[in-house]
């Protein structure tokens, strides 16, 4: 046998092996979030708790080991106080509502027949699309949009830059065409509009998923 046809038959062997190792699973999920803020410039922060929702891509490109992403909603938000002009405390409280994308590297470990556990980790981006901001209590409440410069309003905390992106990790089951998985996600981007002030994003959630 020559060397080219040892290696065509090589060659030929590795396509099926990799041709049959790879799958695509897209699929749908729902759960529940909460949401964190993390900054020195503001005080009494308060998590909230909301929902998420997204239509997921599992990409295996070999046995156990894939690509995760696609587009996921989440309502995230926190309570907290800032300074007026007055250097009076003012309570606030932020609705934000996200599109984010992650893209994650998952290992997945076979436990018992069609069972896997996976962890997974990596970056993602994510896109302020709506939210209202209220500013004070009782009759004196002032709402604005989340996400805008909030006019001449110039505190910490009122008015949010709608660009974030970070760093993600999770963990999950999956067990047939369902998975049930976890994750935490670490805000690296600085999303105050305030020169000199920071604020970042945390948000973990729990969710049930089906993969078609």
């Amino acid at each position: 046998m020559s060397k080219i046809t040892s290696l065509v038959i090589i060659l030929t062997l590795f396509l099926n092996i990799s041709a049959k190792s790879q799958s695509v699973y897209v699929g749908i999920k729902g759960g529940g979030s909460f949401t964190r803020l993390t900054s020195n410039d503001l005080s009494d922060l308060s998590g909230k708790f909301g929902g998420m929702g997204a239509l997921t891509v599992d990409y295996e490109f070999i046995s156990n080991m894939s690509v995760q992403t696609g587009a996921y909603f989440f309502m995230k938000g926190a309570t907290y106080s800032t300074t007026s002009g007055d250097q009076q405390s003012v309570p606030v409280d932020a609705d934000m509502y996200y599109l984010q994308f992650p893209l994650h590297f998952s290992y997945k470990i076979p436990i018992s027949g069609s069972v896997r556990f996976n962890v997974n980790a990596g970056p993602y981006v994510a896109v302020g699309i709506a939210g209202k901001t209220k500013v004070g209590s009782g009759d004196n409440v002032v709402k604005y949009d989340t996400f805008s410069g909030a006019g001449d309003v110039n505190a910490a905390g009122i008015g949010f830059r709608n660009f974030d992106g970070g760093i993600g990790l999770g963990a999950g089951l999956e067990f047939n065409s369902f998975t049930i998985d976890a994750g935490w996600d670490f805000g690296l981007a600085n999303i105050s509009r305030i020169d000199g002030t920071s604020v970042k994003t945390q948000n973990g959630y729990v969710a049930i998923g089906f993969n078609f």
